[in-house]
């Protein structure tokens, strides 16, 4: 599983490379940009959008789950203080964070390889709010008698966290991802239609609604899967 998506990520770099040849993120929201491409274009920038998605957020998950882990060791009063915090945080739109930071990076948009680092750095802030926010609220809601159980038999915080907490959670955690994958690919289609990138139509609405049905599908599967598992 890890090779294969390791593998789509090397895919999609490769595909998507000429893409960032011939941009840079102040195209982005520049609509004669996006009305001079041809069909052979467009594949290329969306194998590069789907590279930045897949390495950005990748890197995020990573980061939340350790980040949450973290978290997780503090007392009770003291998380579910923390918890309502960053709970907060879930209201704002994930692109609002990357689209502050691309503003912030502009001017080192001057080379492919710099555009590409952009794009993944974009797309982990976009992600990694979101994800600390939810899987942290999972993590929160593992039982303490569990966590006591493992420390009365003599495991530490790391062990604790890697055999215990991560394994009861690893089912949902991939919920948690998949959500946040649609929740930000709606918010790109939102942004995209604001600035005029493409027009809404009946084909766009279509393939929407079926990429939702397909997500919550992937989710049900994951979660009838950990079921029938325990």
């Amino acid at each position: 599983m890890i090779v294969l998506h390791i593998g789509l990520i090397i895919f999609f770099l490769i595909k998507g490379l000429p893409f960032w040849e011939n941009m840079s993120w102040v195209n982005m929201a520049d609509q004669p940009f996006w009305a001079s491409m041809n069909v052979f274009s467009i594949k290329q920038s969306i194998y590069a959008m789907f590279f930045i998605l897949l390495a950005g957020g990748t890197i995020a998950t990573i980061l939340a789950i350790i980040t949450a882990m973290y978290l997780r060791g503090f007392e009770t009063r003291v998380r579910y203080l923390i918890e309502d915090i960053v709970g907060f945080l879930g209201i704002i739109p994930c692109l609002a964070w990357s689209i502050l930071v691309a503003f912030l990076l502009l001017p080192c948009s001057n080379s492919q390889w710099n555009n590409i680092l952009i794009g993944v750095l974009v797309s982990f802030i976009a992600f990694y709010p979101m994800l600390l926010i939810l899987i942290f609220q999972l993590f929160n809601k593992i039982e303490e008698q569990l966590i006591d159980i493992g420390y009365s038999l003599g495991a530490n915080p790391v062990q604790i966290a890697l055999l215990l907490i991560l394994p009861k959670s690893i089912s949902r955690i991939v919920e948690i991802v998949i959500f946040t994958i649609i929740r930000i690919l709606i918010e790109i289609v939102i942004v995209a239609l604001a600035i005029g990138v493409f027009q809404l139509s009946t084909a766009w609405i279509i393939g929407l609604i079926g990429f939702i049905l397909f997500g919550i599908i992937l989710i049900a599967i994951t979660r009838k899967t950990n079921n029938i598992s325990t």
